[in-house]
């Protein structure tokens, strides 16, 4: 990916546009295979892998991150299943 800088909902000016899930995902050179979601039985978060890296997107305003997301499943993103243990027990 390269570094050209889009801005997110959270650095945005009143007077500026919301971007596109496509524009916030794919307008700095990103492709679908760079993503997958992270699902815990208490939140969901997008990732990213870059230069082989893991990252987790934060995207504080509600209505682009659930156009992402959605935007990500209807690509058929890989989801990743993360499930707590309970207290006591050791994972494994």
């Amino acid at each position: 990916m390269n570094s050209d800088f889009i801005p997110s909902a959270a650095t945005m000016t009143s007077d500026e546009r919301m971007p596109t899930p496509d524009e916030f995902l794919f307008g700095n050179g990103a492709r679908v295979e760079d993503y997958f979601i992270r699902r815990t039985p208490i939140s969901e978060v997008i990732c990213t892998i870059e230069d082989g890296q893991e990252y987790s997107l934060l995207i504080s305003n509600q209505e682009l991150f659930e156009g992402v997301r959605a935007r990500l499943l209807e690509l058929g993103v890989r989801i990743v299943e993360r499930q707590f243990s309970s207290p006591g027990t050791r994972p494994g």
